[in-house]
């Protein structure tokens, strides 16, 4: 009586921990022995992969798996905005996309504030995209973004959806946190860092072995 409460509780034990899919196969592995022993059990519950809740039954929450994935989001959040940004450069500088504002034309060369917020656009979105130099290429288009916000659209009416800067209020905001986030992890200052790093570490000597 004693040995077939065992070999029920063993038995609904294993199931447990193998699942519905390997179960059969212990009872294959065990069967004609007349017992259930660990010597026939544990193989084949090696020789397949068990489902990670078999040993955690608490699995990671949402909010866990997100936050691993949070520095590879910021990296994507940084290379549109910084794509977004060029393309304002690219229209009014080389005509690209329609040219400014849509005339196919482009900003005359030198003019006051137009041109040279221009060439921040172009070559800061650029940097801010590639991940070269991204802290302080984010922190100057911010600058040029809030200059224009408050020269070109504010004095015009107080809300931006009333005065037409929404663009430059979002890209302003959205450029400053990138100056406090970083670029995250798929940075070209963070890529060839690191490569650099490797090759710059010293070698750890191997202490010569003595024999006694």
């Amino acid at each position: 009586m004693r040995g077939g409460a065992l070999k029920s509780g063993f038995s609904g034990a294993l199931k447990g921990v193998a699942g519905h899919r390997h179960w059969h196969e212990l009872e294959l592995a065990t069967k004609g022995e007349g017992n259930l022993t660990w010597r026939s059990a544990v193989p084949v519950l090696r020789s397949k992969e068990l489902p990670s809740h078999a040993f955690f039954p608490h699995p990671r929450t949402l909010g866990e798996a997100l936050d691993s994935a949070r520095p590879y989001v910021l990296s994507l959040f940084r290379i549109v905005v910084g794509l977004l940004f060029f393309c304002h450069g690219a229209s009014s500088l080389l005509g690209w996309f329609g040219g400014m504002m849509g005339t196919g034309k482009t900003v005359e060369a030198g003019t006051w504030p137009g041109w040279y917020a221009a060439v921040i656009q172009l070559v800061g979105g650029a940097l801010v995209m590639l991940g070269v130099g991204s802290r302080s290429a984010a922190f100057i288009s911010s600058g040029s973004m809030a200059y224009a916000y408050f020269h070109e659209h504010q004095p015009e009416k107080l809300w931006p959806i009333q005065n037409g800067g929404e663009a430059a209020a979002m890209f302003c905001w959205a450029l400053l946190l990138l100056v406090f986030t970083g670029p995250g992890p798929w940075a070209l200052d963070r890529i060839f860092g690191s490569a650099r790093a490797s090759e710059a570490a010293p070698e750890t000597p191997r202490e010569p072995s003595t024999v006694g």
